[in-house]
């Protein structure tokens, strides 16, 4: 994995093109723009390739992002994802004195937070809307929200839908339907939270649920 800072010209042409193929991941400057570190002034002047443990954790997250875009994932879970790979690269840096800001698990802030998900877990939420919400920074909202109720906030939100899917799927409503109301992009994308939440597809579930 390599990075190239930000406003560095490069030109990925290699020698011979047939020996290479590349997954890049381009990370708009507002959001660098947002990070809550001093990394612009120290910002290097030539691409950056990490150390073999460390590259291996930037691919793996790389591959994960682009594997949640192409699935359409929700917006939390790919921005949440891009996340751990802006930390992992050193883009994000986490502000110590957050960790000691006060008990988060009676935060007003984080309640918020977690009250918008209960009621609004069909829509389409995104980290700008949550910041927008509790007045934390989007780049801590994830861990102070993981630290109160042990989830991010996009497995919270999925962990709604899915509860939600599993009542309507024991009214026997078509799975189709459910996918849709219960806020997912698509049937597919229903089916493998589904499953990774439950255990079982949405159709086995039902069928069991008649049997």
């Amino acid at each position: 994995m390599v990075y190239f800072p930000p406003l560095l010209p490069h030109a990925c042409h290699p020698e011979n093109p047939a020996d290479w193929k590349y997954t890049m991941i381009f990370i708009h400057p507002r959001w660098l723009g947002q990070t809550p570190s001093d990394h612009d002034s120290h910002q290097p002047h030539m691409p950056i390739l990490h150390p073999k443990y460390q590259n291996e954790r930037s691919r793996h997250l790389i591959r994960s992002c682009w594997t949640l875009l192409q699935q359409n994932a929700t917006p939390l879970e790919v921005e949440s994802m891009l996340m751990a790979l802006m930390r992992e690269t050193g883009l994000l840096q986490e502000e110590a004195a957050w960790a000691s800001s006060g008990n988060v698990h009676t935060s007003p802030a984080i309640l918020r937070v977690k009250q918008y998900l209960d009621d609004h877990f069909k829509d389409r939420i995104t980290l700008n809307i949550l910041q927008d919400i509790s007045g934390i920074s989007k780049f801590h909202l994830i861990r102070l929200f993981a630290e109160t109720y042990h989830l991010a906030p996009h497995a919270y939100q999925n962990l709604l839908r899915i509860n939600y899917a599993k009542e309507q799927l024991l009214q026997g409503k078509a799975i189709a339907d459910v996918a849709s109301d219960s806020g997912f992009y698509d049937q597919s994308h229903f089916t493998r939270a589904f499953s990774g939440c439950v255990g079982t597809t949405p159709l086995r579930y039902a069928k069991a649920a008649s049997s």
